[in-house]
């Protein structure tokens, strides 16, 4: 049964809360000759009320005949469809208004590309993204040890990352590797993609964005204690 068509729970990708998605309307596209087609809901945020579309392709085999080609989907018809996808999709996706004020722009456009690629459903794109990010992190703190293992331990010799976050790294690593190597036979799912990107966020956080947000304070500390000088 597709209950999470009723209320389907994901980050909102306006307020990047993770919220239960009210469903407002929910519609079936046209079926190709396997009966598979697109499946699209209107929903609403319900923590910062904004709209957000959810869709997916789903094989409709088991309610064609009911639905109709292109009908409106009722609440009570959505839950009778055959769950044959890993979940819905979003737009915006989540992670679109992320913000990475302190992390080098082009690693941050890789990091929010790869956010992109999974929400469209590229999977192992994603995860060979987030490697390459990791990779150009410890890149961009002058680490050029060959090979991204040892770039990790070293962020973490240099004290750049803590130990569970050199762990994180890691794991991005062990499932990018697969993908770089062209190791395709185990499917990627999406709450393994989902993970590893959780993963390479934490790394930038760390690296790039917690250090910066207390040398912003610091920095508006300084200027208030300056203008406080007779």
């Amino acid at each position: 049964m597709r209950t999470l068509l009723a209320m389907p729970s994901a980050v909102c990708g306006w307020c990047g809360v993770h919220s239960n998605m009210s469903v407002k309307m929910v519609e079936a596209g046209p079926f190709d000759e396997d009966e598979v087609g697109q499946l699209f809901g209107l929903y609403k945020c319900d923590h910062c009320t904004a709209s957000s579309l959810g869709y997916a392709r789903v094989s409709m085999r088991d309610v064609r005949d009911l639905l109709g080609y292109g009908a409106s989907v009722t609440f009570e018809i959505a839950l009778e469809i055959e769950d044959n996808t890993a979940g819905l999709m979003w737009l915006p996706h989540s992670g679109a208004n992320l913000e990475l004020n302190h992390t080098p722009e082009e690693i941050a456009d890789a990091a929010k590309e790869a956010r992109a690629c999974l929400n469209a459903g590229y999977r192992r794109a994603s995860v060979q993204l987030a490697r390459s990010v990791v990779e150009a992190t410890a890149k961009d703190k002058g680490i050029t040890v060959h090979n991204i293992a040892p770039k990790i331990n070293e962020m973490f010799n240099q004290r750049l990352i803590r130990e569970h976050i050199r762990d994180g790294a890691h794991e991005v690593r062990h499932l990018g590797n697969d993908m770089a190597h062209g190791d395709f036979t185990e499917p990627v799912t999406d709450e393994d993609a989902q993970m590893v990107l959780t993963l390479m966020h934490e790394v930038l956080v760390e690296v790039y964005e917690s250090p910066g947000r207390v040398r912003e304070a610091q920095s508006r500390r300084a200027t208030r204690s300056a203008g406080q000088q007779p």
